[in-house]
């Protein structure tokens, strides 16, 4: 999985993918068979298991699993108190948490919140496991990941770039690539994060960072981590929401109380692609 042509089939898979669970998604209440979730997207069942398998690592109906209301409640629970532990023993404020996971620049705020001045940030698209990839590198580390949608390249690159108005963008695919494999890779190096947000948008962050893969944690219970009470769940979803680094940073293990996937910046047939392949991931390493 480190290597880019394997990152490009699966980014070409992913398309499909992501057409299957959108229409699972709308035909959630009359529960459609994998066969019809094969024929919306131009594949016969074999074919589609086939290519399913192969993306997920995991059968269709296993990767199903991992995202039912049932399993979804259950990780809620079992991660009750995750982020309140975390902090209590102050495993994120320590150097050995930055040095086993993240390079993480806190003193570069000043210039961040001065939109980037002076600031060169190099971006290109790449393949990963969720579709099209548009990476954003400044010369402290990177600095921003986002997904293509609907509106296509040009609007994300719009939409990325408003982060740092005063910055310098220049498109060099050769200096984003080295990232591409250690993102996606299930034993993920040591890499450098630079961050621009409000403080209280960091601290949300910081706070996401501490959500372990395969665990889910509700706004609330993210609320209370950050603020002490779930009434601050509004700002903090807010904050979730501007979240400059998809998937490294993960805002999508943040889900409602109730076990409900709900709404997601890039999509929610991405957020399920997400929650489940990084829940058959974590199955497989297991054994």
């Amino acid at each position: 999985m480190a290597s880019q042509p394997i990152l490009g089939k699966m980014s070409r898979d992913y398309a499909k993918i992501e057409q299957a669970l959108a229409f699972l998604l709308v035909r959630s209440l009359e529960r459609p068979s994998l066969e019809e979730a094969a024929a919306h997207v131009g594949l016969n069942k074999f074919h589609f298991q086939q290519m399913f398998t192969r993306w997920a690592g995991v059968s269709p109906q296993r990767f199903l699993h991992y995202l039912s209301p049932e399993r979804t409640r259950a990780c809620l629970e079992a991660s009750r108190g995750v982020l309140l532990a975390s902090a209590e023993q102050e495993i994120f404020g320590s150097m050995h948490f930055y040095d086993r996971f993240l390079a993480y620049d806190r003193r570069s705020l000043t210039e961040h919140c001065q939109g980037g001045d002076r600031i060169e940030i190099c971006h290109g698209w790449i393949e990963s496991p969720f579709g099209e990839a548009l990476i954003m590198v400044s010369p402290r580390g990177l600095c921003g990941l986002t997904f293509s949608i609907g509106q296509g390249r040009e609007d994300a690159l719009k939409e990325m770039t408003r982060r740092w108005p005063q910055a310098i963008f220049r498109e060099n695919l050769a200096a984003v690539e080295e990232y591409a494999p250690p993102l996606f890779a299930s034993e993920r190096p040591r890499l450098a994060l630079d961050l621009r947000g409000t403080p209280f948008q960091r601290k949300v962050w910081e706070a996401l960072l501490r959500i372990p893969a395969g665990a889910l944690v509700s706004y609330d219970a993210l609320a209370i981590a950050v603020t002490g009470s779930p009434r601050g769940a509004r700002a903090v979803g807010a904050a979730v929401g501007a979240n400059p680094v998809g998937w490294l940073i993960p805002c999508h293990r943040v889900i409602h109380r109730s076990g409900v996937i709900g709404r997601y910046r890039w999509g929610r047939p991405r957020k399920l692609a997400l929650l489940g392949w990084e829940a058959a991931q974590r199955d497989l390493a297991c054994g």
